[in-house]
């Protein structure tokens, strides 16, 4: 029972007569508490109780309590609640740890998810699209030619493989999206 995980102070350390004289309450007055429930030693294999130093703060408090008239269902009940106290007060800080944080990043702007790549072009195309919302030196930025192969994975078969079989406007989408540059020498020059 006494293994690495569990702390000193939750560990059963005392047995009964130990744990009466650190206490100040005698055997069967603690065997009477946790038969009411107000207290759960541990036990070894062979049964014997094993009061943790946990254990002897409670008896303490529950000392405390009888000592000002509190009848052992009202101890019970004080103590049940003063635990859930404890549990509220800890859920309360990280609450408002959390909500510091959120506070903070209010502040920040907010990420954009990532598009699969190639989707931003096509969106350009259709209208309303990211270009209508980025200054003119970075929309030609984004007019920049496009290797589908290599940045989007566009099978360039299936480009011209399936077109016959797909709907002329996703075969004009397609074509108007893919931008190819023209060699200055390659223009036809009026001379």
């Amino acid at each position: 029972m006494t293994g690495d995980s569990t702390s000193r102070s939750a560990r059963g350390l005392y047995g009964i007569s130990v744990a009466a004289e650190l206490s100040g309450i005698g055997p069967q007055t603690l065997r009477h508490y946790e038969k009411w429930g107000l207290l759960s030693p541990s036990r070894t294999d062979g049964g014997t109780r094993r009061y943790s130093d946990d254990d002897l703060e409670r008896l303490n408090r529950i000392s405390e309590l009888v000592e000002q008239g509190v009848n052992l269902a009202g101890v019970g009940r004080i103590l049940d609640l003063e635990c859930r106290n404890t549990q509220l007060e800890a859920n309360n800080t990280q609450l408002q740890s959390d909500n510091a944080k959120l506070k903070a990043d209010r502040g920040r702007p907010a990420r954009k998810p990532k598009q699969a790549k190639g989707v931003s072009i096509m969106a350009n195309v259709a209208g309303g699209g990211p270009q209508d919302e980025v200054p003119e030196a970075d929309a030609a930025d984004q007019q920049r030619a496009v290797d589908f192969d290599d940045e989007a994975g566009l099978d360039t078969t299936y480009l011209s493989d399936g077109a016959a079989d797909r709907d002329a406007n996703e075969a004009d989408l397609v074509d108007q999206a893919i931008v190819v540059p023209v060699a200055d020498d390659d223009r036809e020059t009026d001379r």
